[in-house]
């Protein structure tokens, strides 16, 4: 059944026409998987748009609050029926989503818990949500410019550690950069990835931008030249940042927040291609952008080539435009700038130095009292010099 036939599917519905009409002012790949994702849910469920439309409207004028859930309440057993049957996360999540739509386009929006919904488990590990990565980023520290730089990184790219371990800072300064309508920064190059033996596309937002540009400059500032073949991200002891080490920061950090270990570097890698289906792109676009197998080898389309003559010209390739379309899923401070929350955090240092230093003078001072005390010890106790004091 192909999009245009899933569209004619309830003709007569009113609540069905409505959504239709929504639907025009979505790109027509998230139109089609939308029709998609909703007409296996009625099919799957025994409802059709009106009924279910019914449904939930009886359930906001019933006296019982054991009824006010029951149009969510068949949303929930769709999702464990569709566990079950072995779909994946992202199937299941992009489906409410549509399902969502839907009701929304009446004015009957559904009423889901986070818990049935947006923490889809995968492998044991929890998708994480955006405030949870506000949370882990937002913290200062002697290495935050790079944590975060690190972080934001993870989140734009979907790459594994052993890759964001492999960029180089050459990688990163010779990429092209792009510019959406807004004049955000976008860069991407096309990178081997180890695991696979394919090359990858690892697209920097304007988020990651901007938060490593600054950590460059950081280490410019300390008298770094930023050799091309050096690492795009140094430990603590400025050598290589290895794949484990990464792994390690990211479980420190991730702690702090919800002080569970089901949240890691692979957590963030989760969210990329959650964010980026919901948002429709295709799933081999994201494969091409995390370098995920399936995603096809260098240069087998179009799509997926970078031409030397389009990076000349400052022309995105087709996979670049679909990343800055999409961007906005996977945007975590809600365009606001990244700047504004790197000056917070360098105030925040600054405090934090001024209480060490304050810290160091209160050592000083209780030193200086311990020695003044000590010395009025030695003159009481001593009888010449206590007879002198009298005096």
């Amino acid at each position: 059944m192909n999009a245009e036939e899933r569209a004619g599917r309830y003709p007569n519905s009113k609540s069905w026409r409505i959504w239709l009409a929504d639907l025009k002012m979505k790109k027509p790949k998230t139109r089609e998987l939308y029709l998609d994702r909703v007409v296996d849910f009625f099919e799957r469920t025994g409802y059709d748009p009106e009924s279910f439309f019914k449904l939930k409207l009886d359930s906001t004028k019933s006296s019982d609050p054991r009824d006010a859930t029951a149009a969510e309440a068949v949303v929930k057993s769709y999702i464990s029926k569709k566990r079950e049957d072995g779909f994946a996360p992202n199937t299941i999540r992009l489906g409410v989503t549509a399902i969502s739509s839907l009701m929304e386009s009446q004015n009957l929006p559904l009423n889901m818990k986070r818990k049935g919904v947006s923490r889809v488990s995968v492998n044991g590990t929890t998708v994480i949500q955006k405030s949870e990565i506000r949370a882990i980023l937002t913290r200062p520290g002697k290495y935050y410019e790079r944590n975060l730089a690190l972080g934001l990184a993870a989140k734009d790219t979907g790459g594994r550690v052993s890759d964001l371990s492999n960029m180089r800072v050459g990688h990163y300064l010779n990429a092209p950069v792009y510019h959406n309508e807004k004049g955000e920064p976008f860069k991407c190059f096309e990178h081997f990835i180890q695991k696979t033996e394919s090359i990858g596309v690892p697209h920097f937002g304007p988020e990651s931008v901007e938060a490593v540009d600054k950590y460059l400059e950081a280490r410019r500032k300390t008298g770094d030249p930023l050799p091309l073949e050096s690492p795009l991200f140094l430990d603590e002891d400025l050598g290589l940042m290895t794949a484990n080490a990464i792994s390690s920061q990211f479980r420190r950090m991730t702690r702090r927040v919800r002080g569970s270990k089901k949240l890691s570097a692979h957590s963030f890698r989760k969210f990329f291609q959650t964010s980026m289906e919901v948002a429709g792109m295709e799933a081999n676009w994201i494969k091409r952008i995390i370098g995920k197998a399936g995603g096809g080898d260098s240069g087998s389309t179009f799509v997926y080539s970078l031409p030397q003559e389009l990076a000349e010209a400052g022309q995105p390739s087709e996979l670049t435009k679909g990343y800055m379309e999409a961007y906005d899923s996977i945007r975590i401070y809600d365009q606001t700038s990244i700047k504004d929350v790197q000056d917070q955090l360098d105030r925040l240092h600054r405090e934090n130095e001024e209480l060490k230093a304050d810290s160091g003078r209160m050592e000083t001072l209780e030193s200086q009292v311990q020695e003044l005390t000590a010395m009025l010890k030695i003159i009481y106790e001593d009888p010449e010099l206590a007879k002198r004091h009298k005096k």
